[in-house]
Formats: structure tokens, C-alpha cells, sequence
């Protein structure tokens, strides 16, 4: 092990006999009224083992590990050693990205490690309209293959908000250009994206066996996409995310169903809470409702954002992640978080529940097994 001091809690000050560290919501005070205990700190600089350190300090090799393991609790050090997973060029490109995965490291994940995750990891992105920007995300954290379905070319309308695309690219094929650009941003990435519509679960099946997790972006025909990217999903055993802005909500949902319930369980959940979400359903359901997208530049790139970088925290397993399916709210005008909440598998859902069945039921089934648990 070479012990480093991570570069985001520098510079370690002493005032007086006391040395302060500033972490990340608190403060470490350590007594040092002889100064080792700060010149033991300057050597954890990630340039010498611990036994190299012990031979040139007042310390043994076994108060060097204590106190290290007391740094770690703190997410205050890290393992050196680790960089040489990464070539010079990936330390280089990516160098801002291990800065911030300092936040997640420890003496058993370093940051380099993280990034090493990213660099063997495999995304689906099923629809290029508002999730397009989202794969220039994936490129820069150095995501190593992106895959991407859509059957839509660009359009004049698309330009307000999809921002990977430009006037030149009106009348072009979305998988097509999304391509070119992800390229571009980093020409290691490996690309696969297909013109298809997606009209079944079926379909989906072989790219998301290939996929680490998935990316939905695919709205139309409302509620009856997700239900195909869902069962796709629990077939597979995969995590997927989605969001959506509509009238004055910003949302994103994570669903899990080795951890937690599935889309379905989902709706079950919501038609025996709320039974008039029922009637809403039967309305909405399979319809396609183009002409009231109220999607606002500011706030698809707010939630590409976050989609982002819960398929981060999904990817490398960090702190942040969690293995219950839920759903955040934000309110679209004042941004502010205004819901969240977490569901559990329900044990008669048809997709994920201990007695599921191959093909997708109707909505009125999932109906009525909502109304058997009122």
C-alpha cells in the first residue's frame, strides 16, 4: 500500500497544537503537540510503502496501519498504488473525473478503480430525443460502449433542447448523428446504435443481456413502453432508469426488481393508493401525446444530469446508490425536490411476483389484483 492523502482535503492546516482536516460535512481535529503526528501526515504523500514510512518516522508499522484505517473511516486516504490500472492517457483524459470519485473512495476502492469500473461497462439508451445529450455524458465519464435505438430523424423542434444535434442534422437519421458526436467526444468509445422501433419486449431482450444497466427514454405509446422496457429488464436481471418532464414536474424513477418491485408493482401500487389512477390509465394507456411535450431546455439538462449520474452510482455501486426502486420529484419551476418515494415487490405481480408469467397482462389485470389488496 502507498498511503495518499486525498488531493480534495489539502491543505491539512495546524493551528496551535491541533491539525484540522476539513471533510465533507465535518471537521477532524487531531492533538498534535510534538508535530509527528503532522509530519506523518506530509509522508502520506503516495510515495512510499508503509514500511518505508515506519523506517524514517517515530511510528511502527502498526500505528501507521491504525491510524490509517482511522483516515479511511473519515473517506480521508487512499491507495496509490492503485493509478497503475489506468494508462497515462486515461489519468490524463479523466483526470477531473477522479477528482470527484474521491468522494467515493477508500483503501479498498480508490479512484482509480472507479474509473476503471466505467472504462469496462456497457450502457443502453433506448430513445435519442431527449436522452441523446445524456450519451455525451457517458462518453466524458469514459463509459466503454454506449448502445443506442431510436427511428427518428431530426427535427426543426428537436433543436431547442436536444443539443447534441444542429441545424445541418435536420432530416437525418438520430442514431446516425448521435453517433458521429459521441465519436467525437472520445474516439475510444465504442458505438452501436440502430435505427429500429421499438414495439415489443422481445426485441429488446439480446442488448439489454449485453448492458451493465439501461438508460429508457422511450415515452411512446404512454405507460405501454416502459411496461416492454420493464419486462425486458427483469427478465434480464438489469436496473433500469427513466425520467420525464411534464405540466410542472420533473421526474426520475430507478426501478430494481432483484432489490425491490418492478414498473408494474409500481402501478399496482399507485391504482390501490389512488383508485382513480385507474381511469387515468385507461385513458393514457398506448396513447402517444406529442403535442403536449413541455419539455424546457433548462430542465432536460437538469435531468439528464441526475439520470446521469444515477446510472454513475448504479455502475460503480458508491455510497449513493440503492437497491429499493423509487421515484424523485422536483418541481419544474422552483427546482426544488418535492417527492420521493420507494416501493416493494408485490408478491402477485405478473412480471416480477412469485408466480410471474411469460407474456404481459393488461392493464385491467394489474387492476384488479390492486383492487384484491385494498
Amino acid at each position: 500500500m502507498y498511503p495518499r492523502i486525498k488531493k480534495i482535503y489539502e491543505p491539512i492546516v495546524k493551528i496551535n497544537n491541533t491539525i484540522h482536516i476539513y471533510c465533507i460535512n465535518s471537521e477532524l481535529e487531531l492533538i498534535d503537540e510534538t508535530g509527528d503526528i503532522k509530519n506523518l501526515l506530509d509522508k502520506f504523500d503516495g510515495t512510499m510503502t508503509i514500511e518505508e514510512i515506519s523506517r524514517i518516522s517515530n511510528f511502527s508499522i502498526e500505528d501507521i496501519n491504525e491510524f490509517i484505517e482511522s483516515l479511511d473511516e473519515y473517506g480521508i486516504i487512499e491507495n496509490a498504488f492503485c493509478e497503475n490500472i489506468l494508462s497515462l492517457d486515461e489519468r490524463e483524459r479523466y483526470k477531473s473525473n477522479l477528482n470527484y470519485f474521491l468522494h467515493f473512495s477508500n483503501l479498498k476502492q480508490s479512484s482509480y478503480s472507479i474509473q476503471k469500473k466505467l472504462l469496462n461497462s456497457t450502457v443502453l439508451v433506448l430513445g435519442l430525443g431527449g436522452s441523446s445529450i445524456v450519451t455525451a455524458n457517458f462518453a466524458g465519464m469514459g463509459v466503454k460502449k454506449i448502445i443506442g435505438i431510436d427511428y427518428d430523424t431530426v427535427e426543426l423542434g428537436n433543436l431547442s433542447r436536444q443539443f447534441l444535434f444542429e441545424e445541418k442534422d435536420i432530416g437525418r437519421l438520430k442514431t446516425n448523428v448521435t453517433k458521429e458526436r459521441v465519436n467525437k467526444i472520445n474516439s475510444n468509445t465504442e458505438t452501436l446504435f440502430i435505427n429500429k422501433k421499438v414495439v415489443n419486449s422481445q426485441q429488446l431482450l439480446p442488448l439489454i443481456k449485453e448492458s451493465d444497466v439501461v438508460l429508457n427514454g422511450i415515452d411512446q405509446p404512454t405507460i405501454l413502453a416502459t411496461r416492454w422496457v420493464n419486462k425486458a429488464c427483469v427478465d434480464s436481471k438489469k436496473v433500469f432508469v427513466q425520467g420525464g418532464v411534464g405540466d410542472n414536474k420533473i421526474m426520475m424513477q430507478m426501478f430494481n426488481s432483484e432489490g425491490s418491485g418492478c414498473f408494474d408493482c409500481y402501478l399496482i401500487k399507485a391504482m390501490r393508493d389512488y383508485p382513480d389512477f385507474y381511469k387515468f390509465l385507461k385513458k393514457s394507456y398506448g396513447v402517444s401525446f406529442s403535442d403536449r411535450n413541455t419539455a424546457f431546455a433548462p430542465n432536460i439538462t437538469f435531468l439528464g444530469g441526475i439520470l446521469s449520474k444515477e446510472v454513475f452510482n448504479i455502475l460503480v455501486s458508491t455510497n449513493s446508490s440503492t437497491q429499493s426502486s423509487y421515484t424523485l420529484e422536483f418541481d419544474a419551476i422552483s427546482m426544488e425536490k418535492e417527492n420521493y418515494f420507494e416501493w416493494d415487490k408485490e408478491d402477485e405481480c405478473p412480471t416480477c411476483g412469485k408466480n410471474k408469467i411469460k407474456d404481459l397482462v393488461d392493464i385491467d389485470a394489474l387492476h384488479n389484483i390492486a383492487c384484491k389488496g385494498r
